[in-house]
């Protein structure tokens, strides 16, 4: 069986593979994907999860590091975290941050029966000693009374309350990078 070139040529065309459905191919599994992706993207899987688990609502926004959560009975959480963590909205003004620091996260939760309770945490570069000195003076101007203080090899923690149904603790801590303090405050 002999072919001539023309013959051999008309085989390879048929051969080759159609560029056009190929690509067709191509934008149909990209469009897919994407449509996937704004289905089924890690953070609303998670989202979907954890709301399934608690019969509430939640949000996460990784963009902007808060996650918060909304029970069906109107308890609510909210976490921040990254370098746009801000103070919780109604953060008492008689507990300060320390003048300076940087706020790593911060996270408050809302019970049925108006509590309160929030935490921050913040991290600063100056010594131990005076960030245990300001908060144990600070408190005291704010009208808190100091219940106790224990300091160990690293770390300090100050316990405080106000008006018998409120209470703080800063727990200061450090380590080779600095000074880190952490601030919880419950409110009833």
């Amino acid at each position: 069986m002999n072919e001539t070139p023309e013959q051999v040529q008309v085989a390879v065309q048929e051969k080759k593979p159609n560029n056009k459905k190929i690509l067709i191919i191509v934008v149909s599994v990209i469009v897919m994907l994407f449509i996937a992706q704004s289905l089924f993207s890690p953070e609303r899987m998670a989202e979907r999860m954890i709301e399934n688990s608690i019969n509430g609502d939640i949000d996460i926004d990784s963009d902007s590091g808060q996650i918060e959560i909304k029970g069906e009975d109107g308890e609510s959480m909210k976490v921040t975290t990254g370098k746009k963590t801000e103070l919780p909205k109604d953060w008492p003004s008689s507990v300060p941050v320390f003048p300076g620091s940087t706020i790593e996260s911060s996270m408050s939760i809302a019970g049925q029966e108006e509590s309160v309770s929030h935490n921050v945490t913040f991290s600063t570069n100056v010594d131990f000693d005076k960030v245990a000195d300001f908060y144990n003076d600070e408190l005291v101007k704010g009208g808190w009374t100091i219940a106790q203080t224990i300091t160990t090899g690293d770390g300090s923690m100050i316990t405080a309350t106000k008006d018998d149904s409120n209470s703080v603790s800063v727990y200061i801590g450090t380590d080779d990078k600095g000074t880190t303090v952490t601030i919880t405050v419950i409110a009833d």
